[in-house]
């Protein structure tokens, strides 16, 4: 058997094909891939390219946040529908900025204030969440649509008809 050889990448220990990240359960198992079997093991440690640390686990129902850590950053966007329907794939969604959201509680918000915050987003009322990394915001001197850049696609159609999100 030949060693392996991990010069054909820029980075030690890094695949040479292209891993598929969307979700899907068919492919590679990414860390956004929903599923109803375990296929890792509880504690696994992934990095994402941001250098985000996250770890395999499993969880029953809604996870109480005030159990073993701590929040960092106060809510910006409320319980919000989604202003343009949104496909799998998509890296890009846009939200109803109301009149009581940001960090003022007035409406507005600067481009890229949120940048690094998280945004949970729900295809229905009663789905489960996606989570997903804040790489950019629109600006906003006022209420409107809210455009939020995220770190990976989303693995589940969003419509305006039922789809919510938060931010923070």
């Amino acid at each position: 058997m030949a060693p392996l050889n991990f010069r054909s990448t820029p980075i030690l220990g890094t695949f040479t094909q292209p891993l598929d990240l969307s979700g899907d359960s068919t492919g590679d198992l990414g860390p956004f891939a929903r599923d109803t079997v375990q296929r890792h093991m509880v504690g696994r440690r992934y990095m994402t390219d941001l250098g985000i640390v996250l770890r395999y686990s499993g969880a029953g129902d809604t996870l109480k946040t005030d159990h073993l850590c701590q929040t960092i950053t106060g809510q910006h966007m409320g319980y919000a529908a989604i202003a343009v329907a949104g496909s799998i794939g998509d890296t890009r969604v846009a939200c109803t900025f109301g009149s009581g959201d940001g960090a003022a509680s007035s409406g507005a918000v600067a481009e890229d204030e949120m940048q690094g915050g998280s945004i949970i987003l729900w295809p229905t009322p009663t789905s489960i969440c996606m989570n997903r990394t804040i790489l950019h915001n629109t600006v906003l001197a006022s209420t409107g649509t809210i455009y939020y850049d995220l770190d990976f696609p989303i693995n589940v159609d969003l419509t305006t008809a039922s789809s919510k999100a938060e931010a923070m």
